[in-house]
């Protein structure tokens, strides 16, 4: 995780968005298998954060197959840290 985070550091928006939103939407997998299995109420928040920042930059109508991904990442990120982050 703290290389993806050092990813985002050099790696913007602004600069290069769908990499960027590649490195949101690998870090909020990262968060959710690391924290799931533990019960890590704020990694997996962190998680629902990364995916809806990825999801910014990949819509449905430009990039489909990534946005149903990181739909179903999110989905299954909210399954798990239950419905206060909803």
């Amino acid at each position: 995780m703290d290389a993806l985070r050092t990813a985002l550091s050099v790696v913007t928006r602004k600069g290069v968005p769908y990499r960027w939103a590649g490195a949101q939407n690998s870090l909020g997998y990262a968060l959710e298998v690391f924290g799931g299995p533990e019960g890590n109420t704020e990694r997996l928040e962190k998680a629902v954060d990364a995916f809806r920042l990825a999801l910014t930059v990949l819509s449905r109508e430009c990039f489909s197959r990534e946005w149903v991904v990181t739909q179903i990442r999110l989905d299954a990120a909210f399954k798990l840290v239950g419905p206060s982050s909803r």
